[in-house]
């Protein structure tokens, strides 16, 4: 479990961490610079729309929120969706 992993390395001194670093996702990010902006301007919008539920619900903006997170970090979804096809 990679949180697992990053919660144990919050808590050991910086001699004892591996020198690998470890890995949040399992499939391959790509961050580059286009995507980097097009997932925050994404995250922000759906932040500020968290706050105007007329405009769009709540449940929505969250999720336009997260989706741009994960834009931003480079998780691609493509690789994922073909992973998950082939089981």
């Amino acid at each position: 479990m990679p949180f697992s992993q990053a919660t144990k390395l919050l808590f050991v001194e910086p001699e004892k961490q591996p020198k690998k670093i470890p890995r949040l996702y399992r499939h391959p990010v790509n961050p580059t610079w286009g995507n980097s902006l097009a997932g925050f301007t994404l995250f922000l919008t759906g932040y500020i729309l968290t706050s105007h539920p007329e405009i769009m619900p709540f449940w929505l903006a969250f999720t336009l929120a997260l989706v741009g997170s994960f834009w931003t970090s480079g998780l691609q979804l493509k690789p994922i969706l073909l992973t998950i096809s082939r089981r």
